[in-house]
């Protein structure tokens, strides 16, 4: 799988995150993080996450897989393109 972009959610408290998107394809890398007092809200179904920012659907995804251990969880996501 070639992986250009991964994404990081980073909880701050129970309905608070801060987004964090790297572009690992350009070169130089970058990264792009959204402030915290963005209105970012997952709303999660039983096999998508759709990433809301104040109100509005700005991108969906679908769940392929979850990975967990002592100290994180991560989710293997697809995008669903537009």
């Amino acid at each position: 799988m070639d992986i250009c972009e991964t994404i990081e959610w980073n909880f701050l408290a129970e309905n608070k995150l801060v987004l964090t998107r790297n572009h690992l394809c350009e070169e130089p890398p970058t990264r792009d993080i959204s402030i915290p007092t963005d209105s970012l809200k997952l709303k999660l179904t039983e096999n998508k996450i759709e990433l809301n920012h104040n109100g509005k659907l700005i991108d969906e995804f679908e769940l392929l897989e979850i990975n967990k251990n002592e100290t994180k969880t991560e989710l293997i996501l697809k995008r669903i393109k537009k």
